[in-house]
Protein backbone atom coordinates (compact mmCIF):
# COMPACT_ATOMS: atom_id res chain seq x y z
CA UNK A 1 0.00 0.00 0.00
CA UNK A 2 1.28 3.32 -1.26
CA UNK A 3 2.16 6.42 1.69
CA UNK A 4 -0.65 7.90 0.26
CA UNK A 5 -3.22 5.50 0.39
CA UNK A 6 -2.25 4.70 4.21
CA UNK A 7 -2.85 8.51 4.48
CA UNK A 8 -6.51 8.32 2.96
CA UNK A 9 -7.02 5.52 5.50
CA UNK A 10 -6.01 7.01 8.49
CA UNK A 11 -8.16 9.77 7.66
CA UNK A 12 -11.31 7.87 7.07
CA UNK A 13 -10.49 5.81 10.31
CA UNK A 14 -9.89 9.63 12.45
CA UNK A 15 -13.26 10.80 10.99
CA UNK A 16 -15.50 7.63 11.61
CA UNK A 17 -13.63 7.29 14.98
CA UNK A 18 -14.77 11.15 15.59
CA UNK A 19 -18.37 10.81 14.41
CA UNK A 20 -18.73 7.63 16.58
CA UNK A 21 -17.99 9.51 19.94
CA UNK A 22 -20.56 12.98 19.14
CA UNK A 23 -22.84 10.16 18.52
CA UNK A 24 -21.71 8.05 21.95
CA UNK A 25 -22.54 11.42 23.95
CA UNK A 26 -25.66 12.51 22.36
CA UNK A 27 -27.02 9.23 23.07
CA UNK A 28 -25.69 8.63 26.87
CA UNK A 29 -26.92 11.83 27.63
CA UNK A 30 -30.25 12.69 26.21
CA UNK A 31 -31.54 9.07 26.68
CA UNK A 32 -31.56 9.66 30.27
CA UNK A 33 -33.98 10.50 32.26
CA UNK A 34 -32.26 13.58 34.02
CA UNK A 35 -31.90 14.90 30.25
CA UNK A 36 -33.87 18.24 30.99
CA UNK A 37 -31.61 19.32 33.65
CA UNK A 38 -28.25 18.14 32.18
CA UNK A 39 -28.89 19.39 28.60
CA UNK A 40 -27.50 23.37 28.62
CA UNK A 41 -24.28 21.37 30.16
CA UNK A 42 -24.25 18.70 27.52
CA UNK A 43 -25.09 21.27 24.72
CA UNK A 44 -21.93 23.40 26.08
CA UNK A 45 -19.93 20.28 25.97
CA UNK A 46 -21.23 19.14 22.20
CA UNK A 47 -20.54 22.21 21.68
CA UNK A 48 -16.99 22.48 22.53
CA UNK A 49 -16.30 18.55 21.38
CA UNK A 50 -17.13 19.53 18.00
CA UNK A 51 -15.04 22.98 17.92
CA UNK A 52 -11.96 20.74 19.16
CA UNK A 53 -13.13 18.03 16.20
CA UNK A 54 -12.87 20.03 13.72
CA UNK A 55 -9.78 21.78 14.58
CA UNK A 56 -8.36 18.45 14.99
CA UNK A 57 -10.04 16.93 11.37
CA UNK A 58 -8.23 20.45 9.97
CA UNK A 59 -4.67 20.17 11.37
CA UNK A 60 -5.16 15.94 10.33
CA UNK A 61 -6.01 17.14 7.04
CA UNK A 62 -3.33 19.87 6.75
CA UNK A 63 -0.76 17.74 7.30
CA UNK A 64 -1.18 15.60 4.32
CA UNK A 65 0.65 15.94 1.51
CA UNK A 66 -1.31 19.12 -0.89
CA UNK A 67 -1.59 15.92 -3.81
CA UNK A 68 -3.75 14.01 -0.92
CA UNK A 69 -5.98 16.75 0.28
CA UNK A 70 -6.59 17.87 -3.41
CA UNK A 71 -7.89 14.11 -3.47
CA UNK A 72 -9.97 14.32 -0.75
CA UNK A 73 -11.30 17.64 -2.02
CA UNK A 74 -12.44 16.61 -5.09
CA UNK A 75 -13.61 13.40 -3.42
CA UNK A 76 -16.10 15.48 -1.56
CA UNK A 77 -17.70 17.45 -4.14
CA UNK A 78 -18.85 14.43 -5.96
CA UNK A 79 -22.77 14.29 -6.47
CA UNK A 80 -23.01 10.35 -5.98
CA UNK A 81 -26.88 10.28 -5.47
CA UNK A 82 -30.03 11.94 -6.73
CA UNK A 83 -32.98 13.05 -5.02
CA UNK A 84 -36.37 13.95 -7.19
CA UNK A 85 -39.27 13.54 -8.69
CA UNK A 86 -40.13 10.99 -11.66
CA UNK A 87 -41.19 12.66 -14.64
CA UNK A 88 -41.29 10.06 -17.20
CA UNK A 89 -41.40 5.88 -17.43
CA UNK A 90 -40.09 4.55 -19.99
CA UNK A 91 -39.45 0.59 -19.84
CA UNK A 92 -36.43 0.50 -17.45
CA UNK A 93 -35.74 4.28 -17.65
CA UNK A 94 -37.19 6.95 -15.51
CA UNK A 95 -36.65 10.76 -16.22
CA UNK A 96 -35.74 12.45 -12.81
CA UNK A 97 -36.05 16.08 -12.20
CA UNK A 98 -33.46 16.88 -9.71
CA UNK A 99 -34.67 18.36 -6.15
CA UNK A 100 -31.84 19.83 -4.22
CA UNK A 101 -27.83 20.11 -4.26
CA UNK A 102 -25.30 21.22 -6.44
CA UNK A 103 -27.89 19.45 -9.74
CA UNK A 104 -31.27 21.00 -8.42
CA UNK A 105 -33.99 21.17 -11.46
CA UNK A 106 -31.44 19.08 -14.01
CA UNK A 107 -33.25 16.24 -15.30
CA UNK A 108 -31.53 13.55 -15.66
CA UNK A 109 -32.24 9.62 -17.35
CA UNK A 110 -31.87 7.08 -15.01
CA UNK A 111 -31.56 3.70 -16.64
CA UNK A 112 -32.10 0.77 -13.89
CA UNK A 113 -29.97 -1.76 -14.48
CA UNK A 114 -31.39 -5.77 -14.70
CA UNK A 115 -29.96 -6.04 -10.98
CA UNK A 116 -31.18 -3.15 -9.28
CA UNK A 117 -32.39 -3.38 -6.28
CA UNK A 118 -35.80 -0.91 -5.57
CA UNK A 119 -37.13 -0.44 -2.49
CA UNK A 120 -40.10 1.73 -0.78
CA UNK A 121 -38.77 3.74 2.42
CA UNK A 122 -42.43 5.41 4.53
CA UNK A 123 -41.54 7.50 6.86
CA UNK A 124 -44.21 8.22 9.89
CA UNK A 125 -46.08 11.49 9.90
CA UNK A 126 -46.11 11.27 13.88
CA UNK A 127 -42.48 9.97 14.63
CA UNK A 128 -40.33 10.27 11.62
CA UNK A 129 -39.12 7.08 11.96
CA UNK A 130 -39.01 5.16 8.43
CA UNK A 131 -39.75 1.89 7.60
CA UNK A 132 -38.27 -0.02 4.06
CA UNK A 133 -39.54 -2.88 2.33
CA UNK A 134 -38.81 -4.26 -1.21
CA UNK A 135 -40.66 -2.70 -4.68
CA UNK A 136 -40.45 -3.20 -8.35
CA UNK A 137 -39.99 -0.31 -10.98
CA UNK A 138 -43.70 -1.50 -12.35
CA UNK A 139 -45.06 0.48 -9.07
CA UNK A 140 -43.40 3.26 -9.62
CA UNK A 141 -45.48 6.73 -11.03
CA UNK A 142 -45.14 9.59 -12.15
CA UNK A 143 -44.25 12.28 -9.43
CA UNK A 144 -43.06 9.75 -7.05
CA UNK A 145 -40.46 11.07 -5.04
CA UNK A 146 -37.14 9.17 -5.16
CA UNK A 147 -33.42 8.83 -4.04
CA UNK A 148 -31.23 7.02 -6.71
CA UNK A 149 -27.54 6.37 -6.17
CA UNK A 150 -24.77 6.49 -9.38
CA UNK A 151 -21.37 4.65 -9.53
CA UNK A 152 -19.85 7.84 -11.20
CA UNK A 153 -20.08 11.98 -10.37
CA UNK A 154 -23.30 13.26 -11.73
CA UNK A 155 -22.72 16.90 -12.11
CA UNK A 156 -21.67 16.13 -15.83
CA UNK A 157 -24.08 13.63 -17.02
CA UNK A 158 -27.43 13.73 -17.78
CA UNK A 159 -28.01 9.61 -18.25
CA UNK A 160 -26.94 7.32 -15.96
CA UNK A 161 -27.48 3.85 -14.89
CA UNK A 162 -28.70 3.13 -11.17
CA UNK A 163 -28.28 -0.48 -9.00
CA UNK A 164 -30.28 0.91 -6.03
CA UNK A 165 -33.33 3.20 -5.71
CA UNK A 166 -35.32 4.07 -3.23
CA UNK A 167 -38.78 5.68 -3.52
CA UNK A 168 -40.15 7.96 -0.19
CA UNK A 169 -43.42 7.92 0.82
CA UNK A 170 -44.30 10.62 3.33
Amino acid sequence: MSKKNVYVVVLFFVLAGLAGMGIFVKTKYFSSPQAKVLAPEVKNLNSRDQKQRQRSIKEIIEQLPAETQAKIKKEQEKVLALNGKVEKIEAKTLSVKAMAGKIKDKIYNVVMSPEAKIMLTKIDAKTGIPSTSAFSLEKIKIGDEIIVWAEQDLRDKTEFESKYLEVILR
